[in-house]
């Protein structure tokens, strides 16, 4: 099972390719609203201030165990404050998609310390998923010799030390 969850594990590190900030904008400018245009510029405005407080890079996956000792595939990623207002709360949605169709939605909510990630700290987390929860068409595009894994980052909101809230998406 440690052979298998670390052949995931490669595999995605290898076929991800990261888009984020272009898949993240072009989700973002999606509407449906009969107000489309008003609704279009406020969320561009508001995606183009997530991403001016805060970079979230996709750094890969790897292979762990739970505190249970159950096999896990660790997504690592790197957080980084860009902006100016000590932050609580991050939260994104990571969409990977294998051509066009979405396999598998990892619903990433990170709550820091009282004191926050500040302005210009970077930290270095993993989201651990257990094998058995991964979703058989994630396994199955991992493993895939024609496989086109792509990752979106989708921005949904920021809470800062001071309260104050960014909501991009809810």
């Amino acid at each position: 099972m440690r052979l298998f969850t670390s052949l995931i594990a490669m595999t995605l590190s290898a076929f991800v390719a990261i888009q984020v900030s272009a898949n993240t904008t072009q989700t973002a400018s999606k509407t449906t609203s009969t107000n489309s245009k008003q609704r279009e510029v406020s969320k561009e405005t508001l995606l183009k201030r997530f991403t001016q407080s805060v970079s979230v890079q996709y750094i890969g996956a790897g292979s762990g165990a739970s505190s249970d000792q159950q096999p896990t595939v660790e997504f690592k990623y790197r957080l980084k404050n860009v902006g100016k207002k000590a932050i609580k709360t991050v939260h994104w949605v990571s969409q990977f998609t294998n051509n066009g169709q979405a396999v598998l939605n990892l619903d990433a909510p990170v709550n820091f310390n009282k004191n926050g990630l500040k302005a210009g700290q970077e930290v270095e987390m993993a989201l651990p998923i257990a094998v058995a929860q991964l979703p058989a068409d994630f396994i199955q595009a991992t493993q895939a010799k024609d496989a086109h894994l792509t990752l979106s980052n989708i921005a949904m909101k920021i809470v800062y030390t001071d309260g104050a809230r960014l909501v991009v998406n809810k």
